[in-house]
This record gives C-alpha cells, structure tokens and sequence, in this order.
C-alpha cells in the first residue's frame, strides 16, 4: 500500500512542524537560565534513579555543554570501565558538578 505524495500532504507536514517548533520556542526561549535549572533537576534525579535512558534524553536537550560532557563521562564509564573504582569517580564528578551548578 503505497501513499501518493501531493503538494498538500507535504504543507500539512510543514505547517504540522512549524506549528510544534513555535511551541517548543514559547515554551523554552523564555529563559534559558530556567531551562538549564530543569535539565539540573532532572539530570540529578535521573542519576539517583538510575534511570539512563531518561538521562540520555537531558545530555541530548541541554544546552550546557559541560553537563553533557559530564553525563556522556559517567554514561561511558558505566557502560565500558570494569573498574567500579572510576565508575563511582565519574559518578561522583556528575554529582560535585550537578551540586555546583544547581548552588549558582
């Protein structure tokens, strides 16, 4: 079953898209100190939760590329280091940072 691409379709995808970019403008250009605060929050309860995936999703979305840095650092670590020696260093690095960060 194949689907006939017309010139319709393709402005109804734009205007689809359009549509979400703007709210996704509104909604996180009014501050971008309030944002990186939220990715904060969320990275810290995403670490003590252990849910990864979640945290995967705020390195993405964040822009504060030092917080992704130290997330990928901690992610990695997890995945490849045998040594849980530097998986609770990068664990601890995140969490002295995410402290800071959130303190400022």
């Amino acid at each position: 079953m194949k689907t006939k691409v017309t010139r319709s379709n393709i402005t109804s995808v734009n205007l689809f898209l359009s549509v979400k970019l703007n709210v996704f403008q509104v909604r996180f250009g009014k501050g971008a100190n309030q944002v990186t605060k939220i990715d904060y929050d969320k990275a810290l309860y995403y670490t003590i939760w252990q849910q990864w995936d979640d945290l995967i999703v705020v390195m993405v979305r964040t822009s504060d590329d030092l917080l992704a840095k130290k997330i990928k650092d901690f992610l990695s670590a997890f995945q490849t280091e045998k040594s849980t020696q530097k998986i609770i260093e990068q664990h601890e690095r995140l969490l002295h940072y995410l402290d800071h960060a959130m303190a400022i």
